[in-house]
């Protein structure tokens, strides 16, 4: 059985800014510039893609820094694949991400590259361009995270304008490109003195999940769990993300991981073969089909699932 079979009944949720991606939403973030770059990898990727019943790969933006300003690396090849996905109905974001990328000292360059992001869809044809821009920002593993209150609020005030200035920068290139960002499950729950998510940002104090959610079309959540359901699962950890997303008339997506993981072996699928993933994923949408803020699942990442499925071994080299 295919996996979005199961997804099949998805109710409809409320209108964004831009919807390219077809809902329900099934994803996989990739990484690696070789799925691409390579010919064989790219077909291969595509076909795992239409036959694990994936309609979106959110595809990491490499760059050329050997003029001394950035470039896209390999802009035949990405124009190639989003091409290709294009005639498969798989869309494709440009995923970017980095601890660093929003502090306000970094915005010159990001901005940079997000303009390079703009200005290489809009060569792009007609009907085969990127469906949108995805973040995976993390700047919580930054030891100034952990050093004060006043430092995490300050890391949360850039994160926030930058996320900001990035919607009124696509809105203005008038591209119809979604706005989507990544962000672990547990920001809404950090709210003891000292230890806090909440933040006021333009007035309003709010969790950091809703001020994001407030910018952005869609949020990916970080739910890695091997539970589908009860307590500490993927369903229970989202409620709150989800509840909110109803409340405004947007749609958050789950996710599993797959990679190995030396230090959290628990939330990971790694070593455990495909039936044990795809079972907690179809639960996860069983349980979420008719929730209108439930937008679909995430899988992180290509390579892991890859590795769940038993394809042949991968050697980066980019």
């Amino acid at each position: 059985m295919l996996p979005l079979l199961l997804m099949a009944a998805f109710l409809p949720v409320s209108q964004t800014r831009a919807e390219p991606v077809e809902r329900p939403i099934q994803g996989l973030w990739v990484w690696h510039s070789e799925w691409y770059v390579d010919d064989d990898y790219r077909a291969e990727m595509l076909a795992f893609a239409r036959q694990h019943g994936y309609n979106l790969l959110m595809v990491q933006v490499h760059l050329d820094e050997s003029s001394g300003k950035p470039e896209l690396a390999y802009p035949d090849a990405f124009r190639r694949l989003i091409i290709e996905a294009s005639a498969l109905g798989v869309s494709v974001e440009a995923l970017d991400g980095d601890k660093d990328m929003a502090m306000r000292r970094n915005w010159p360059r990001t901005f940079a590259i997000l303009d390079l992001i703009l200005d290489f869809n809009a060569s792009l044809p007609e009907g085969s361009r990127l469906a949108g821009v995805h973040y995976d920002i993390e700047p919580y593993i930054k030891p100034a995270w952990r050093e004060s209150q006043a430092s995490r609020d300050q890391i949360m005030l850039d994160l926030l304008a930058y996320y900001d200035q990035a919607r009124a920068r696509i809105e203005a290139s008038q591209q119809n490109l979604t706005l989507a960002a990544d962000i672990p499950f547990w920001y809404d729950s950090k709210i003891e003195l000292g230890d806090s998510c909440i933040i006021t940002y333009r007035g309003e104090t709010k969790n950091l999940h809703q001020h994001i959610q407030d910018i952005c079309d869609y949020i990916g959540i970080m739910s890695y769990r091997r539970r589908a359901v009860g307590q500490n699962s993927v369903v229970s950890v989202i409620e709150n993300e989800l509840v909110y997303a109803e409340e405004i008339g947007k749609f958050v997506l789950a996710s599993l991981e797959t990679i190995e993981l030396a230090d959290t072996p628990q939330i990971t699928f790694h070593g455990m073969g495909s039936e044990a993933f795809w079972t907690t994923h179809h639960e996860v949408v069983r349980r979420l089909k008719d929730r209108p803020g439930f937008g679909g699942m995430l899988s992180h990442s290509y390579r892991g699932m890859r590795d769940l499925h038993g394809k042949r071994p991968f050697v980066p080299r980019h």
